[in-house]
């Protein structure tokens, strides 16, 4: 995401380096999905009568091949370390947010990936399958955007109006942009919008209320996967600092790396 350099510890993590993290553990989050899950648990649960249903394979485990079982842990592996990249890339969002030069631009960017991205994603991880009850991730992003630059716009508001900063009507602004990414089914859907606009409150001014809001996140992120906390351990070490230039890498990697494990499942696996 796009974060401006601040003044800040020069030890620690940059925005940069925080970036590459993020996009490493989600690629391995992505082999897991559309290479192991869609390319071989998919075909081999359907031959021994199973769906790709967790709960279901859970209670059927140790009926499964050896071959199936190992398959399923190595899975498990790879899903439990990817889910620390998306709280990071939510942390990025509002650091690009509070600072980009050009909210329209941002968002502009986003929804162009977002749209680019969107048949590598289908095909990637659903197979193809119900191409409209999934959107990617960048739309989950693109409405956290918006939700922060309506709740920027709520503020702004309630100071002219009101004199004072009512933070209550700023997450009220956002809540319309929640309520639009579980109507699309976006890769996290009103969760993801959610953590974002909980991450916003301490940058927002709230600092009273940085701590309740760090506490959120955390169980927000637990009641969705207990790695994802682990995120904010990085994020503790971020330097306030912009690091290497490398916004425009985030956007190209991710519709290729998907486009290129689709490619890997279909020449190698299916």
């Amino acid at each position: 995401m796009e974060a401006q350099g601040v003044e800040g510890r020069k030890r620690g993590l940059s925005g940069s380096t925080l970036k590459i993290i993020a996009m490493i553990t989600m690629l391995i989050d992505h082999i897991g999905a559309a290479v192991i899950e869609r390319g071989f648990l998919f075909d081999r649960l359907h031959a021994e009568g199973m769906r790709l249903n967790f709960p279901m394979i859970r209670d059927n485990f140790s009926a499964l091949s050896p071959a199936l079982q190992q398959s399923l842990m190595a899975d498990g592996v790879l899903r439990l370390i990817g889910r620390i990249a998306f709280p990071i890339f939510c942390f990025l969002l509002v650091e690009g947010f509070i600072h980009t030069r050009s909210k329209a631009r941002y968002a502009g960017r986003l929804l162009v990936v977002a749209l680019l991205s969107e048949i590598p994603f289908d095909y990637a991880i659903y197979g193809g399958e119900n191409i409209w009850g999934h959107q990617n991730v960048l739309w989950t992003l693109l409405f956290g955007l918006l939700g922060l630059w309506a709740w920027e716009g709520a503020r702004d508001l309630s100071r002219r109006h009101f004199k004072r900063d009512i933070g209550v009507l700023g997450f009220l602004a956002a809540v319309p942009f929640m309520v639009l990414a579980e109507f699309c089914h976006t890769d996290y859907g009103a969760f993801g919008v959610i953590l974002i606009a909980i991450l916003y409150i301490p940058l927002a001014g709230h600092v009273k209320k940085a701590r309740l809001a760090q506490s959120l996140s955390g169980a927000l992120c637990v009641a969705f996967e207990f790695t994802a906390p682990l995120a904010f351990v990085l994020t503790y070490f971020y330097n306030g600092r912009r690091g290497l230039d490398i916004k425009w890498l985030f956007y190209f990697f991710y519709p290729v790396h998907l486009a290129i494990l689709y490619g890997i499942r279909v020449l190698f696996i299916t």
